[in-house]
């Protein structure tokens, strides 16, 4: 018997043009026809076949084929569910060898189906696997039903390796009929292949937007888990199947996979190195850019000793200005949880009680520390609170803390843009400037609706980001009190600020009496009120 993949190769072959009944048939096609009804003489009975005399002439042999149209009405009364039902009821060898005649003369798609899985059964993983290939590079997706789609996906699941099938399936997604055929059928998909395909299809989905232009496009809310998902299942792969995929596909997995390591997915990391060491980079600039999103990825996903041996490579001995140096300089820097301390690199901690800048580790991004004593632990502790529960924009958040008893207390927060008391010095227009002052104070509206109230309102308690925006940074030493209250002790602290902001605005045209009302205002509103002009 010829292998599983002949067979089927054979059997969906291009067929030749359509004949009309009376056209003689050649010498080759007599031949086929006398083995096709040798078989059907061989399962005539299994097949509950219904022959006319001229029929049963052919079947036995006695009557040469030569007309067309009375040898495909013969071959026509095999019926579907005989087949389909008889093959099921044989052992798996015996229906193979049975399927394989049926599908000579009668390729239909659920034939070959289930011949495939008869022979998943009696053949080796890779006779099963070669057999299947060759059915998808001739089977037409679009004339499948959603149940055979589904029946199709099962078996590319059985017979193909675990390692390599995500990859494959991945391949299969560029054909878009296939993709046509997953999609009306993916409903209906039992969950354990509904559970590989959905996030496969997504990810497809995603990877191919992000290749036509949209570079920066998203997941939705309602598809990102199944992109996160799809990236998991595909880098679990063996690395030299995914090297193996052309270079742009390669190229925007990779930065999908480094999205998808900072949002907490599981991703082999060695995978993901291995597949960045396939790429070609026309500018070294691309190819640190490209390393960077790897370390960071790395650094979110808590795996540092990796992302320091990348590092090591990109480093020069006497580079002390690009990115990739400054992250290995901080990366040995003393730490206070998970930030380290820029610049003191085989230093002492800066004292207690006194903001620090730092360097979030698993972000990347600067921040203030400050850390207390043994003792203090209740105040961080009561502080930390306050701050999470505040409901305010541009009040910069906390990314890590700790007040564990016994333990020096620490507070790190995020620092968006560089410290406001820089501009004091510099010409501002007064716009600007007035913008800031109204700012401020519905900042500390804000936080005295919230029961919150802040010792002082110095500039040093702000940062100004690139859009202008200012955020308030520094909260310690808040409060609680009654709203009340809180919004006169702010309007208070205000008031020598917002003056403060006028006098460097001289040609801000302000009367006396407006002057005054703004020095003796009570009332934040009112205060802002009166600086809009």
């Amino acid at each position: 018997m010829p292998s599983p993949q002949k067979v089927v190769a054979q059997a969906l072959a291009t067929q030749q043009p359509a004949h009309t009944v009376e056209e003689p048939l050649s010498a080759q096609e007599v031949a086929r026809f006398k083995a096709h009804f040798r078989f059907l003489k061989e399962h005539r009975h299994l097949l509950k076949l219904r022959v006319n005399a001229a029929e049963d002439l052919l079947l036995n042999g006695v009557r040469e084929p030569t007309h067309r149209g009375l040898c495909n009405h013969l071959l026509a009364k095999v019926e579907r569910s005989r087949v389909l039902s008889v093959s099921q009821s044989m052992p798996a060898l015996e229906a193979v060898r049975f399927l394989s005649g049926i599908i000579r003369f009668a390729p239909e798609i659920g034939y070959v189906l289930r011949f495939l899985e008869c022979v998943k059964e009696t053949s080796s993983q890779a006779q099963a696997g070669a057999a299947v290939t060759e059915a998808l590079k001739q089977i037409s997706f679009s004339e499948l039903s959603a149940a055979q789609v589904r029946q199709l996906v099962a078996l590319i699941v059985d017979v193909f390796p675990e390692r390599e099938l995500p990859v494959f399936l991945l391949s299969l997604l560029d054909d878009e009929s296939f993709r046509a055929a997953i999609d009306r059928s993916l409903d209906g998909f039992p969950e354990v292949l509904a559970g590989m395909v959905r996030p496969l299809r997504e990810l497809h989905a995603f990877v191919v937007r992000s290749g036509t232009g949209r570079d920066r496009a998203q997941p939705s809310a309602v598809d990102a888990q199944a992109v996160k998902s799809g990236i998991e299942l595909l880098f679990e792969v063996n690395a030299l199947s995914l090297v193996e995929l052309v270079e742009p596909t390669r190229r925007r997995l990779f930065h999908v996979a480094c999205a998808a390591m900072r949002s907490g997915a599981k991703v082999r990391a060695e995978t993901v190195e291995k597949i960045l060491s396939s790429l070609s980079f026309a500018q070294a600039s691309d190819r640190i850019a490209a390393t960077s999103s790897l370390v960071s990825a790395l650094l979110a996903s808590d795996q540092e000793a990796r992302a320091k041996k990348l590092l090591g490579p990109e480093r020069k001995p006497d580079d002390t200005s690009s990115q990739l140096a400054r992250w290995r300089a901080n990366l040995d820097a003393p730490r206070v949880g998970t930030v380290a301390l820029e610049g003191r690199a085989g230093r002492e901690r800066p004292p207690s009680h006194r903001w620090a800048r730092g360097w979030h580790v698993p972000t990347q991004t600067a921040v203030l520390v400050r850390y207390g004593e043994k003792g203090d632990n209740d105040a961080y502790a009561e502080l930390v609170a306050t701050w999470h529960q505040l409901l305010v924009p541009n009040v910069a958040r906390i990314v890590d803390y700790s007040s564990e008893i016994n333990v020096r207390p620490y507070l790190a927060v995020q620092l968006p843009g560089a410290p406001w008391s820089r501009e004091w010095h510099r010409p501002i227009e007064e716009t600007v400037r007035l913008g800031w002052a109204r700012d401020i104070c519905a900042l500390l509206a804000s936080l005295a609706h919230q029961g919150v109230v802040l010792p002082d309102i110095e500039p040093s308690r702000f940062n100004l980001d690139s859009q202008g925006g200012l955020w308030l940074v520094d909260l310690w030493g808040l409060s609680r009190c009654a709203p009340e209250e809180a919004l006169r002790l702010h309007c208070e602290s205000a008031r020598p600020l917002c003056k403060r902001l006028i006098d460097w605005a001289p040609s801000y045209s302000v009367s006396a009496d407006q002057l005054k009302r703004i020095e003796h205002a009570d009332d934040l509103r009112e205060l802002a009120r009166l600086l809009s002009g």
